[in-house]
């Protein structure tokens, strides 16, 4: 059983944590295939992410009814969550994730859905939906079908975590004269896709792509309210005056995401059909 340390903001979770995720998930979803990196990286994002519903909701990620993990992997984020208080429902495409998930998260909605829309759920199940490193491998059309879809299966007013490869991404890992061509597009995807003809293959739409905040802000302001984006470091951009000394603590000790943030909000007025 892997036990919360109490410099992170989560000491009060009072049940187990993911303790025997397998070597070839924890590379698949997290890169390196240590348990402790995996779960020290859990910890970090999840704290990121609690700054971002406390400031923006007034919640901690618990507090959330109903909850879905749009590419929950072996489910590094979905730990934090409670089933005996909240609804809490994931999906991947990944067969062997969703396997996983399915034994070790019983009490949890598990679903591997298909590479293009729809989910299964119906419109207006979820008050909070996260989603990490998905949209930082989509094709645009991909892209926009995904947050249509997300958008119809949240309540109106429901809180949206979404990470992707934004401005700090292009800052610190391409040249100048390329971080030029990428800020004038916007948007780049890049198809990096190379089948090994294994059950752990990613989909064919599935390379790496890039966005500057104003693409977003932009671009995904069509769908939802946006509320703020994040850049991917450092983590002190995520304090905030109502946060907790514990909260405060923790951020001043973990590493950056490695992934902006945007924090979106379905509008009230949203028109989305069953």
């Amino acid at each position: 059983m892997y036990r919360v340390a109490r410099a992170f903001p989560f000491d009060d979770l009072d049940r187990p944590f993911l303790s025997d995720v397998p070597p070839d998930l924890i590379k698949h979803t997290a890169g390196p295939k240590s348990f402790e990196e995996f779960q020290k990286t859990a910890f970090e994002v999840a704290t990121m992410f609690e700054a971002a519903t406390t400031k923006h909701a007034g919640k901690r990620l618990t507090d959330f009814d109903s909850v879905l993990d749009f590419g929950c992997g072996a489910g590094r984020l979905l730990q934090f969550f409670s089933p005996e208080k909240q609804k809490i429902s994931g999906c991947d495409v990944n067969r062997p994730l969703i396997s996983f998930m399915e034994k070790h998260f019983p009490k949890a909605d598990i679903y591997q859905n298909k590479t293009e829309p729809k989910l299964k759920w119906a419109a207006n199940s979820f008050d909070l939906v996260i989603s990490f490193s998905v949209f930082s491998h989509l094709t645009r059309d991909s892209e926009d079908r995904w947050l249509t879809e997300l958008e119809r299966v949240g309540r109106p007013g429901a809180i949206y975590l979404i990470t992707f490869q934004g401005d700090w991404c292009i800052e610190s890992k391409f040249p100048i004269p390329v971080q030029n061509k990428l800020r004038k597009a916007g948007f780049h995807y890049f198809d990096i896709h190379t089948p090994k003809g294994s059950v752990m293959d990613f989909p064919s739409n599935y390379g790496s792509s890039v966005h500057t905040a104003d693409y977003v802000r932009n671009e995904w302001s069509r769908t939802f309210d946006i509320l703020e984006v994040y850049k991917g470091r450092p983590p002190s951009l995520y304090d905030h005056e109502n946060l907790t000394s514990v909260h405060r603590k923790a951020l001043a000790n973990v590493r950056s995401m490695g992934q902006d943030m945007v924090v979106l909000r379905k509008r009230l007025s949203g028109t989305s059909e069953p």
